[in-house]
């Protein structure tokens, strides 16, 4: 039985397929190697924020909407602060609606570590959420046990990346429940797939 590797190419997300008993391909496009499990990734800064960047610009540009990798799903750009610098951080994420809340999944793509807007919220627990074309107040918190898995068990359904993350990690994947701290002004949350 051949050995299988996968190689990222071009674009992120492009998968190719190589047999293991074959050279290496020759492209103009440079492939890497897609970590197995347990191995760890690293994680290239400058192309996470270049690419956060980019999510945040068509995000604004398009009310809320984008394309590539998160087309049709439900997104927002949380704002947060620092927990170490104090310095204010936007991050773009996928969300899943449960009636008054927006769902947020400390993922970070299957990492070991959580990523850094957790231990922001951790920090600063109010923070700003945009939503379409609004901008709301927030206040996180994080939810645990039953409840925790029962909304990761449906994040995973709807996108099963996150179950592929989930698998990738021996942690457990925070859920973020973010609450507008408008009263009963704040919009309730719209699920756009019902």
């Amino acid at each position: 039985m051949k050995a299988i590797r996968f190689h990222e190419c071009g674009d992120p997300g492009v998968l190719r397929r190589e047999d293991a008993d074959r050279p290496e391909p020759v492209s103009s496009t440079p492939c890497r190697r897609i970590p197995r499990r347990g191995e760890r990734k690293k994680w290239d800064m400058a192309d996470t924020a270049s690419i956060n960047a980019r999510t945040i610009a068509e995000f604004r540009a398009n009310r809320g909407q984008v394309g590539a990798g998160f087309a049709g799903a439900p997104l927002l750009l949380l704002h947060t602060v620092g927990a170490r610098s104090g310095t204010p951080r936007i991050n773009p994420m996928m969300y899943l609606p449960d009636r008054a809340r927006y769902l947020v999944f400390a993922s970070k793509a299957g990492s070991d570590r959580n990523p850094d807007w957790y231990h922001n919220l951790l920090a600063h627990p109010e923070a700003r959420i945009e939503v379409g074309e609004q901008t709301l107040a927030v206040h996180a918190e994080e939810l645990h046990g039953p409840e925790r898995d029962g909304f990761f068990a449906e994040q995973a359904r709807r996108y099963p990346g996150f179950a592929a993350y989930q698998h990738r990690t021996d942690r457990i994947i925070p859920v973020i429940a973010l609450t507008p701290t408008g009263g009963s002004d704040a919009p309730a949350v719209c699920d756009p797939l019902k």
